[in-house]
């Protein structure tokens, strides 16, 4: 995130404040602790993770059962217990559980975390409020100072006005949900991360073909290699984007194409490789993990290998008798043990016959049995959401879970409404007007080879806004039941990812509102709502906004 035709002003303070902020982090970071007092971790969604990371370190497995069963000292309570998880069929016919997150970042937490625990002599299972702490200042505190470190130097380059430097930096170090994430585990605040990191690269490769451009001078060797590498750092890091936030295929894409159209094919292709490593550890974790090359979200509400047909014509909208299922599979040589049962599953118009195969494979196992036009079909189980007490179903989910009917009332709150992304952070709306103003300075050529800086960072800015549109409208656009705000959560958690890039659209118009009375005005009240609404939570971000717990619940 440079600019180097920008003097480098003097940000009088900056540092300090800087360290003040890392240290506040610090301090909720290492005196994170849940209700029980007993471990640090705040939601569901966390205990998720963490259950990973012991299970991978203690078990050498995915499957988290054990955690799950672990209670309170008094034993009343399940201090690991989660609703983020999913139970999956294995080959033998039993069950286990497992997180319902993609297992990479869990992967590299663990492989982290382990010496840790080699350190301090300790199970993260029987000491999580130390270890958990510590491993959450290296993955979480550590990356974002360094982030933040980076972003006040491009302020300083950028934003020569006093209020605009001074609004963008308490934005970026107090007033946005990157910052309110920093103290539980999470998938939000690595992406962001890396996106940002993805954008100061893509801006240090612009520089550096300006450089060479205005020298009509040749790449040395080495400077050649440094080059190379800087594009295929910038595809890994934009590939660790999406694979720690899957929609963010869209910028991992837009990043390819951004290299295609403003530096040329070999740029593009050099950045296609830094991706290539990503996509295969993220394809071979899953594999691993379960046995499947795709994550848990995409056993949501399948059907599993088809197995036996059952001729019934005229069914009308009757669920099938214990017997003809039984008939059924008995056709296809598998015998089941009484008692059996038959359940309306989670999916639509499907049912679930559960009961005990004999054999050598004897033991508890569940078909899916959906209609067709001359009878039955039984399917392997395959839904993984789908088991005894999971919250996820109709009957169990509560609240924001339940998803918002109206698409239009969904869209109305997310922008502007109780999880409003301009509502709780109207410092955004700068972030508007600044991608008006980049878009506004139109290129000068659509040459690759002959572009200025500044026409590359035009296609930049471009890309940012195109995948801020397109992830934004891709979840207003989800069904029912992917319609509910990302949950228990202080703000609409999966744009979190884009908050520093949306930082850097704001840019442009810092310095010409920071010369008016009226801007000066809108800059005190947008970034007091802001801080504000990032720093409600932080005792436990995984709570409603303010507006929803003030208005909605009352």
């Amino acid at each position: 995130m440079e600019n180097h035709s920008s003097s480098v002003l003097p940000f009088v303070g900056s540092r300090w404040i800087l360290f003040a902020a890392v240290a506040i982090q610090a301090f909720r970071l290492l005196t994170v602790t849940a209700e029980n007092r007993e471990t640090p971790f705040l939601s569901a969604n966390d205990r998720s993770r963490w259950c990973t990371i012991a299970a991978l370190i203690e078990d050498g497995s995915f499957q988290i059962d054990r955690l799950l069963e672990k209670t309170d000292q008094k034993g009343k309570k399940k201090t690991w217990y989660s609703i983020d998880m999913v139970r999956k069929p294995e080959a033998d016919g039993s069950e286990h559980y497992y997180s319902s997150k993609p297992p990479l970042l869990a992967v590299i937490h663990a492989t982290i975390c382990s010496p840790i625990t080699v350190l301090f002599q300790r199970r993260l299972s029987d000491a999580p409020l130390l270890i958990a702490r510590v491993l959450l200042a290296i993955v979480q505190l550590l990356p974002l100072a360094v982030i933040w470190l980076l972003f006040t130097r491009w302020i300083e380059r950028n934003v020569s006005n006093p209020w605009g430097r001074w609004s963008l930096l308490s934005v970026l170090l107090f007033g946005s949900f990157i910052s309110t994430f920093s103290n539980t585990l999470n998938n939000h605040l690595p992406a962001a991360v890396c996106m940002i990191g993805s954008v100061w690269m893509i801006e240090k490769l612009f520089h550096r073909l300006a450089a060479t451009n205005a020298s009509s001078m040749a790449m040395a060797p080495r400077t050649a290699w440094q080059y190379w590498g800087l594009c295929i750092s910038i595809g890994f890091l934009a590939g660790l984007t999406a694979a720690f936030e899957l929609p963010a295929l869209a910028w991992a894409a837009s990043v390819f194409f951004l290299l295609l159209i403003a530096t040329g094919w070999r740029e593009s292709i050099a950045s296609l490789i830094g991706m290539l490593p990503v996509a295969v550890a993220f394809g071979v974790t899953n594999y691993i993990a379960y046995g499947d090359l795709q994550p848990p979200y995409a056993h949501r509400e399948l059907l599993g290998e088809k197995i036996a047909t059952v001729d019934l014509p005229n069914l009308g909208s009757r669920e099938p008798a214990i017997d003809e299922v039984r008939d059924g599979l008995r056709g296809s040589k598998i015998e089941l043990l009484e008692p059996f049962a038959i359940r309306s599953a989670r999916r639509a118009n499907t049912w679930e016959f559960s009961g005990t195969t004999t054999g050598s494979t004897a033991g508890p196992i569940r078909y899916a049995v959906v209609p067709t036009q001359n009878g039955w079909s039984i399917h392997r189980w395959n839904d993984w959401y789908d088991y005894p007490k999971s919250y996820w179903l109709p009957e169990n989910k509560k609240g924001v879970d339940l998803g918002e009917p109206s698409k239009l009332a969904y869209a109305f709150h997310v922008l502007i409404g109780h999880h409003g992304i301009f509502s709780l952070t109207p410092f955004w709306l700068l972030s508007l007007a600044g991608a008006a103003a980049h878009l506004f300075r139109w290129p000068t050529t659509w040459l690759a080879s002959r572009m200025s800086e500044a026409d590359r960072r035009w296609w930049l800015s471009l890309s940012i806004i195109g995948v801020s549109a397109v992830c934004i409208a891709f979840y207003l656009n989800r069904p029912l039941i992917d319609r509910n705000y990302g949950g228990v959560c202080s703000g609409f958690r999966w744009q979190f990812w884009l908050i520093p890039a949306w930082l850097w659209l704001a840019a442009p118009v810092m310095n010409c509102v920071g010369k008016r009375a009226w801007g000066i005005v809108f800059l005190i009240v947008a970034v007091a709502v802001s801080i504000f609404s990032a720093t409600y939570p932080w005792a436990n971000p995984w709570q409603h906004p303010w507006p929803y717990q003030w208005f909605v619940l009352g």
